[in-house]
């Protein structure tokens, strides 16, 4: 295991503290990297308690700054990126994340979310294991089509790190066809390490998970509608 693995490692394994993210900006720092170490600091810095007004604005300032520098392309560095075969000028290979896989914002300097849909799920399995070393990943928004649906079965069989995953947000589908959505988070592998499952559905879905998913999950399950009427259809 390299240094920069070691340090990874203890930023995962602890990633609600800040510590091990700062020592990993300091080893950044001490290699040149001033501004990806800068912004593991200033994001740390702005979850401090009772911090001014005015150090909280500047210190956003300078993130979004960084991050409209830089953003990008730390990612691009740091998570892994897939093949995907490209034919819109020509056949070529370019390493882009799938179409179905978006990593979500920085936050206290690295990403810990990602929009999944159908197009993502067989990188995510495939690559979990260089996924999850890369980065503090434990938030995931799902967004399922009615053709994908046996997605759901694949992924729970597939996927080996839901002690990691704290969020989930899942856009219900309509017409009835939420059940067998419903139907995988009665049967979540760690329901006792999510912090919150965020459902959003018609009013017919959000009764269903209600009776459903209420008794499994207590406070930590939240339903709401989609404000635009967009749940999937």
């Amino acid at each position: 295991m390299t240094e920069r693995e070691a340090l990874l490692r203890a930023v995962r394994a602890h990633p609600d503290a800040d510590t091990p993210r700062l020592v990993y900006a300091d080893w950044l720092q001490e290699r040149g990297d001033d501004e990806r170490a800068e912004l593991i600091r200033a994001q740390c810095r702005m979850r401090a308690p009772g911090l001014p007004d005015d150090e909280f604005r500047a210190l956003s300032a300078r993130t979004n700054e960084l991050l409209s520098a830089h953003g990008a392309e730390w990612k691009r560095a740091e998570l892994p990126q897939f093949e995907t075969f490209v034919t819109r000028y020509g056949p070529l290979y370019a390493r882009t994340s799938p179409p179905g896989l978006r990593w979500g914002a920085f936050r206290r300097g690295f990403v810990e979310s990602a929009v999944v849909s159908p197009g993502g799920i067989r990188p995510l399995l495939e690559h979990q294991d260089a996924i999850f070393a890369a980065t503090p990943l434990r938030e995931f928004e799902t967004r399922w089509t009615p053709q994908f649906l046996h997605f759901t079965s694949t992924f729970v069989n597939g996927f080996r790190y839901f002690e990691r995953i704290e969020v989930i947000v899942d856009h219900l589908l309509r017409s009835g066809r939420d059940q067998l959505q419903i139907e995988g988070y009665l049967n979540y592998p760690r329901p006792e390490r999510l912090k919150c499952l965020h459902l959003i559905a018609t009013a017919a879905g959000r009764a269903a998970a209600e009776r459903a998913l209420r008794p499994k999950f207590g406070d930590r399950l939240v339903l709401t509608a989609d404000p635009g009427g967009r749940v999937a259809d």
